[in-house]
Order: C-alpha cells, then structure tokens, then sequence
C-alpha cells in the first residue's frame, strides 16, 4: 500500500513534469504569454509536489564582527542557521548529505542529523544603505545522492534585527522598499547644541580685526534606519561659512580643533571644539553656517550628516549665538553697516612747551611753537545693532589706533562747525600719531606747531577735530575694520585743562572706492561721504606719511624769496620823509669825521648791539652838519645845528641797530618771558589845591617830534590826524626830584579803564647774520628871517629866528663780512585781559577780541605804545562837550592804527621786517649819560635843596 502511494506520487510528479514539457516544447494553438503563465504554474506545482520538504527553520544565533570592541556597528554578520527536512514520500532523511547552494554563496555540503536538520552559516555583509525591512534571499537543497531531488528554500533576512524567516511559509510585503538611502541619508543628528565658550586662541585686543570664538558642538548620532545610537565610532565635523563660499573667500570652512574628541560616547554623542574665526567689525547678522560630520567608519561608508546653522558671533549667549535652520536661510541684518569708532568726548590738558625742541624759526623768523597737551579719551565701537541687547557700543578695551586732531578756526565767528560753514575755518595746526589703548582709555601726548601769528585763533575759540582710524597692518582687509570716527567739538588752548563734547559726529558711509590699499594705507578714501567729512577726508588724506617734522617745515616755508637785508632796503625806500638811503662801511662813515670826532672800534662795536652814550652820538653830528670851526682860542662850530647837536645830539638822531638773519643755525631757547600790563583809563575830576613846590628832573628824549609817521615796519601811513608829530622811537627817561609842598586838596574824581596785557617771550639763538645800524636824521634847525613892522621904526627891520624842520638824511652803516651771531628777540602776544566768564559777552569769539595783536621785538613793541600814548593825547586835545569812556578812545585808537599797518585787517602779523632783528636796549642807550655828562651828578643823600644848587 505504502509503495503504491509512493509510485502514483512519483508517477504523478513524473507525468507532471512529461506534460510540462510536452506542452512547452511541442506546438500548439496556445499563445506565448499563455505558455509562459502555464509553465510558472506546473514549476510551482511541481514544488509542492517536492519528495523534500522544510519543515521548520530557525535562525539558532548571529555572529558580529566590528571594527572594534566598543563599536556597535557590525561589519559583516554571520546567521547560524537550522533547516529541518522531511519527505513527503515518507522515507526517512537522516543521516543523509546534502548541498546547499544560492546566488553570491559558495555551495556547501552537509549532514543531516538524527533529526533530518541540518545546519551552516550564512554571512551578510552589512550595508547600511539598505533599509529596515526583510530581503529576499533563495537558497536550494539538494540530495547529494539524487541531483533530481532538491527543495527551493525561499528566505528573508532583515540585517538590521538579526532576524532570517522562511519565505515559504511568510508572506512577504507586496509593497517592499527597495531603495537605498544615499550617503548623507545613512545616519541622523540630533539634539544638537552650540554654546560659545568665549575667545579662542587670537588675542582678543581690539586692534585684531579678525578674532577666533572658541565654540562647543554637541549633538548625538545614531543609524536612520533604526535609530541605533552611533556609540564609540569616529567622526569629524567641520563648520563651513557658507557667505564665504559662495564668495570663493579663502577659509570658509573651519575644521573641529582636536580629532581626540570626534569619538563618540556610549550613547553616540560628543562634544567637538572649533576656533571659530569671527570678522568682528563687519556688519552685525546671523551668518548661514553648515554643520557637517562625517563617521570614521567604511562600513558606513563614511556617511554624512549636515544641518544648518545661524551663527551671531557677536553674543557670548548660546541661545543667542546659535539657532538650526533646516532651510538653511538665516534672518538678515536690518541695518547692514560695518561697526565704526566712536568718541564723545576728549580732554586735553596742556603740559607746555619744550624749552629745546618746541621752538623753530626761518630765516625769516617766523616762529613756531609746539604746544604739548595731553590727551585723554575713552575710545568706542558702534557696531550698528544688535541683537542681544538695546545699546550697541561697547568700550574699546585694548589696541592700537591711529589719532589724528585738527585745529580749525572760525574766521567770523562761528560757534559750529557745519556742512554750510566748513569754507569759514582756518587749518591752524594737525597732529597725528599711533597711540596705545589700554583698559579702555586712550592717553597720549600730541605736539600741535603753531604758527605764532595763528596764537589768536587759539586764544580764541577754536574747533578741534579728531579722527581715530584703525591701523591697517599687511595682509588685513579693510572690509573687515571698523570704520573711522570723525567727531569735532570746541577747544581752547588756553585753559590748562579742557573738556571737550564732541557735539558734531560724522558717520563714514560703508562703501569704498575701490578695494586696492598697499604699504599697510587705505591708498584711496571711501566715497560716497557727506560733504563735510569729505571736507575732513581731503586734510587727512593730505598728511598720509606726513611727519611732525614735514608739518613744521611747511609751516616755516619763507613767506618771500628775497633776503632778509634786500626786504629791509625796500621798506627804507617807502619812507618819503627821507632822502635815499646812504649805504657805506663803518669805516667810511668814519671818514666823514674829523679827527677828534672819529669813532673808537669800541664805539663802533657798541652801536652795533645798541650800546652807545652821548658822547657817542655827538660825534655822529658830523655826519650831518658841516664840522668847521672858528675861533682863536676857543675854537667853536661855525655850523648853528652843529652847535645844538653837540649839546643835545639825541634831539637831532636816532640809532637803530639790525641783524640781517642769512641762516639760523641753532635751536631756539627761551631766555626768558613775562606779561607787560598796559592800562589805558579816561576820567573826570574836580580839586582845589594850594601847592608850593621846588625840585628837578632831567630826562632823555628821541625826536623833538618834527617827523610826521611813525617809521613802523612796513607802514608809509599817518595814523593819527589833525597834524599831531610825536617821535619815531619809544621814549625812556630817567628823572630824580625832590619835591616839598604844603597846603590843601580837596578832590573827588571818577574815572574808568581798559587794561591790556602783552604776554612776552624771548628766545636767543646762533645765526649768521650781516650786523648794520642806521643812522637817521630827525630834525634840524633852520634860519628864518622874520620882519618887524613896527611903526617906531617905520616899518622896516625885523630878526633872525630858527625853526624847526625835516632832516632827511640817513645813513646804513653795514659790517664788511657776515658773521655768526648769538641773537635775542622778543615775541609778544597782546589783547584784553579778563576772565573767560561772563553773562554778556562771547569771551572765546575772536570778533569779540579787538584788541588782540601780534609784535616781534621790543622796539616794535614800544612804537606800539608810544602810538597809543601820542594818539589818545591828540584825541584829547579835541574840545569835547562830555568825557567818553576809554573803550570809545581804544577803539578809535585800534581803527587808526589798523587803517596805517593792518590792510588785511586780520591782526595776524608781527609788524616786523622778515629777516631783521631791531635791537633795542633802553638801559644801556638811555641812561648812560644824563647827568654825568651835563656836570651834574646824582643828588647826595644829605641834600637840602634850599642851601645847595643840583646842578
């Protein structure tokens, strides 16, 4: 019974496959499509048909292999797999061999055990591209001793879950994904979280323009298909600027720090450390950044994994710092401008002068003094906005910056300076220098030249712009610093202490001309500026490698060409009054002279340096009046202005000694300096008073006034009107008096007064210089008849009378040869005194000052005074109804003297020939012979003037 079963199953199996292949082989009417439907069908028929069967298979256990012992990612698994077999026809499979054999599988053969299985090893080489699902995988058992007996073992293997089923009794999905995930799409990121850890390995000091933010990335990895953490594995992650690199820039891609910490933990996170570089002064935004790691591992193959970043370098808070953008676009910068310096505020203190250095003259002595302030401010950066906070300027802590300062003077007046009145402003001195910032303040000495003609300005209210830039070195771009701050606000050089509110700040727009900047100097200025800072921008640009040495040299360029001593001959020429000018040798001039008159070189000597007494002067007499004498005994002139000059010569001559300066050789040094009150006052008064009186006085006088102009440097004017003479030279006298008096005074009296004050300072220095001296003529007398008409004698008779007039003689006596020469001279600076302070007045506006001028020399000085003395007195010789105050005669007396000597009317000048030094010594020209040369000696101590005659 059981053979038959076995026979018709066999049979049946037999004539199965005979009809299949009859039905495929032979013709017939059926179509193509049906063969192939039909021949699929019998195949499967004819395998459940199989005389073997599995029965049951099991997966008994997976073997790993990994990279390393800490790694949870498998390279290659093997499955111990167990199939049971059973035949259908009932006849018994142990013990037997089989084979087992497949696509990409080596055929192997086996034994089955007692209970029909048999056992091998299936690998799989993992592939972590494949997804999470089972996969079809035939295997085919064969009797090893019947080829024609053999089962289709159909399997299906999930990598992922260590898992193999049977496909012949698992229905498999009809939807099977198939596709396999691409190489950014193998693992997944997570919790990731960027904290900034404050500065990196740059120092931080402000003058860095590019600065590195150490940064911490934390984030866990793990296998997308099934979400398996990444533990232990190896990765690198990189920070990559995507503004740069869509701008080909060069590092735009910053690396993780140290590869020691791409190892993740137990739980597939890390943290890795980058030094981020940060461009700190460019525009304020969030900068689009990719987060891209890479796993250490070819079994992955290397897979990736990028996530989008939104960076704020400018916070140090992490929720501010960073935020993960998964459309990779950040918000934009509402402002969009480059952080620029900024300062509100500067002190200046004032330290002085350099007694060695802070002095400089031409050979026109024109004077410049350097005047040394410090300067002390708290510099800024304005970074435009923020996005951390409201206030948007932070100190500037440490660094390097370049200052510039400029004085600038307002010509009428100005209290701003504007857009609309920069054509107003004088440039009066600049300084520029590299300073040092350090904890936040910035303290330095600048030297400001100023010419000594500009003092006014500076007395005045004057502007002071300061620039700060940055210092560019090589290799930096521009585009990456901060912009310059250009702020200006009111200066005064004369307070020793000034606080400065920099009210007018200008903003550099964030644009340049073009990109190209060489020897470590923006070449070309950014465009696109208002005018005013352009107005500011071109006197910068000016100074580019300028130094202080360059400033001063441009400051002392000679204002004229021509010598000192042809610049002094041509103003000689001006003077009408006078004939032309008689040149010789002091040599000659004492050839004019009789023998007794003749000249010591001694004498000679002292002319030279104003050095001179009376006696001197009377034998210059001969030089103007004729030297003959008569007499047989008493020998005497026979000249009448010979005889009067002998006894009085200073009324007939006045001596002016010069230096013509070839070449200044040394350093000018202060000798010394003071300050000269000048008071002028006006009043009324009414007294009663019975005086007796007796005494003497004796004095020395230049001129007896004949000459109508004053002779001042290059000035041919009259100043005063109204036929007023007064002398050409300042007048000094020395007089002593008893006086004894006795009686009554009532007096009441009230009076008003401006007074003036001319600050002085004298510098003595080593020139070469031609020494000269001129010897003028200032009057002389002149024999006039007059007629008597008296009727006692009918009418007729009359006298001889002298009167006095012009002499327009003048001589220059010069040295042969130049020679070097150690000088002194004077400069003097005088105004109004008063205090700075007042409810009415504008104290620091120069319109407000008239009474300021500028004097070099001390006799140019005393002519100025001798002026005001001679001018206020023929004001009062005018009959007036009521007494003015003395502004009234000051300002009539500044108006007169401007009109003769200021044609510009700016008051800057120092009313002296270039060149030429006057020497003027009162002391020892004026007091050397006033009374010993007239028998009269100094009064004794016991005098009593009713016994004993003074003179």
């Amino acid at each position: 019974m059981t053979f038959c079963k076995t026979f018709k199953n066999i049979t049946l199996l037999s004539m199965s496959m005979l009809m299949l292949t009859t039905l495929v082989s032979c013709g017939s009417d059926t179509s193509n499509d049906e063969k192939q439907k039909l021949a699929r069908q019998l195949k499967a028929q004819a395998n459940e048909s199989s005389v073997i069967t599995v029965s049951r298979f099991s997966v008994e256990g997976v073997s790993e292999d990994k990279a390393n012992v800490k790694s949870r990612i498998a390279y290659h698994k093997t499955f111990h797999v167990k199939a049971c077999l059973s035949s259908k026809i009932g006849k018994s499979l142990q013990y037997r061999k089989f084979f087992v054999t497949g696509d990409n599988f080596q055929t192997i053969e086996r034994e089955a055990d007692e209970s029909s299985c048999i056992r091998w090893d299936e690998p799989v080489e993992m592939d972590y591209s494949l997804p999470n699902t089972y996969l079809p995988m035939n295997r085919k058992i064969i009797l090893s001793s019947s080829a024609n007996i053999s089962y289709d073992l159909k399997l299906a293997v999930n990598q992922y879950a260590n898992s193999m089923i049977h496909g012949n009794n698992y229905h498999l999905s009809q939807g099977l994904n198939k596709d396999r995930l691409s190489n950014d799409e193998i693992i997944n990121v997570k919790n990731i979280k960027i904290t900034p850890k404050g500065y990196g390995l740059v120092d931080p000091r402000n003058d860095n323009l590019i600065i590195d933010k150490k940064v911490v990335v934390s984030a866990c990895l793990n296998l997308k298909t099934n979400g398996s953490s990444l533990s232990n594995e190896f990765i690198k992650a990189k920070l990559v600027n995507l503004e740069k690199q869509e701008n080909g820039e060069e590092n735009a891609v910053t690396q993780m720090y140290d590869l020691t910490d791409g190892q993740l933990d137990e739980s597939g996170c890390a943290e890795v450390k980058f030094y981020l570089e940060h461009e700190r002064y460019t525009n304020t935004r969030r900068i689009p950044f990719n987060l891209e790691i890479e796993v250490q591992n070819k079994t992955l193959k290397n897979a990736k994994v990028t996530r989008g970043l939104c960076l704020y370098p400018w916070s140090n808070s992490g929720w501010i710092f960073a935020e993960v953008s998964r459309s990779g676009k950040c918000e934009e910068d509402n402002n969009n401008q480059r952080a620029r310096l900024f300062v509100d505020q500067v002190s200046y203190s004032f330290l002085g002068h350099d007694n060695n250095n802070g002095f400089h003259l031409n050979n026109n002595l024109d004077l410049v003094v350097e005047k040394s302030f410090i300067v002390k401010m708290y510099p800024k950066v304005h970074y435009g906005n923020y996005a951390h906070h409201m206030n948007p300027i932070e100190p500037f802590y440490q660094g390097k910056l370049k200052l510039e300062v400029y004085f600038l003077a307002p010509l009428q007046g100005d209290i701003d300076l504007t857009n609309e009145n920069k054509h107003k402003f004088k440039l009066i001195s600049v300084a520029s220098r590299e300073v040092e910032v350090e904890n936040n303040l910035l303290k330095a000495r600048i030297d400001m030249p100023i010419k000594f003609v500009d003092m006014p300005y500076v007395h005045t209210r004057t502007f002071a712009a300061v620039k700060l830039s940055p210092i560019l070195r090589e290799g930096d771009d521009p585009r990456t610093a901060p912009r310059p701050a250009w702020a200006a606000g009111t200066f005064h050089a004369s307070s020793k202490t000034f606080n400065s509110v920099l009210h007018t700040q200008l903003q550099v727009t964030d644009k340049f001309s073009e990109a190209d900047y060489q020897n470590n100097k923006i070449k070309e200025s950014m465009n696109e500026m208002i005018q005013l800072e352009n107005y500011l921008e071109s006197m910068s640009k000016n100074i580019q490698g300028v130094t202080k040495a360059d400033i001063i040299k441009a400051k002392l360029a000679p204002r004229y060409t021509k010598s000192a001593e042809k610049l002094f001959t041509e103003e000689l020429d001006k003077h009408d009054l006078f004939d032309k000018t008689i040149n010789l040798t002091d040599r000659a001039l004492n050839d004019k002279l009789i023998a007794e008159n003749k000249l010591s070189q001694a004498e000679i000597n002292g002319i030279y340096e104003d050095n001179y007494n009376a006696n001197t002067l009377k034998k210059l007499c001969g030089a103007f009046f004729d030297q003959k004498k008569t007499g047989i005994f008493w020998k005497t002139y026979l000249d009448y202005n010979m005889k009067k000059c002998i006894e009085r010569p200073w009324d007939f001559m006045m001596i002016t000694p010069v230096s013509h300066v070839q070449e200044v050789i040394s350093k000018p040094k202060v000798s010394h300096s003071n300050t000269i009150r000048i008071s002028k006052s006006t009043g009324t008064g009414d007294y009663f008073t019975e005086s007796n009186r007796v005494g003497w006085s004796h004095g020395y006088k230049t001129g007896v006034g004949a000459k109508l102009d004053f002779k001042l440097p290059f000035g041919d004017k009259s100043p005063v009107g109204g036929g007023v003479g007064v002398s050409a030279s300042y007048d000094w006298s020395t007089s002593w008096s008893l006086d004894r008096s006795n009686g009554n005074n009532n007096r009441t009296d009230n009076s008003q007064g401006i007074d003036l004050y001319a600050e002085s300072i004298t510098l003595n220095f080593e020139a070469i210089t031609k020494q000269c001296f001129m010897v003028e003529g200032t009057s002389k007398w002149k024999a006039v008849w007059v007629d008597n008409h008296l009727p006692s004698n009918y009418g007729l008779g009359g006298s001889l009378k002298y009167v006095a007039e012009n002499n327009p003689m003048r001589y220059k006596v010069c040295k042969g040869v130049s020679g070097k020469e150690r000088l002194e001279e004077t400069w003097y600076f005088t105004g109004e005194g008063f205090q700075f302070n007042s409810i009415l007045r504008d104290r620091l506006g120069m319109t407000e000052n008239m009474y300021t001028m500028m004097f070099r020399g001390r006799k140019t000085l005393y002519k100025f005074m001798d002026f005001l003395s001679k001018a206020s007195t023929s004001m009062f010789n005018i009959k007036e109804r009521k007494n003015q105050s003395p502004d009234v005669y000051m300002l009539d007396v500044y108006k007169s003297y401007k009109e003769a000597f200021d044609s510009d009317h700016d008051l800057i000048d120092d009313q002296a020939i270039p060149g030429t030094v006057e020497k003027f010594d009162p002391i020892k020209n004026g007091g050397d012979h006033n009374f010993s040369e007239d028998s009269c000696e100094l009064p004794k101590d016991n005098y009593n003037h009713a016994s004993i005659d003074f003179c």
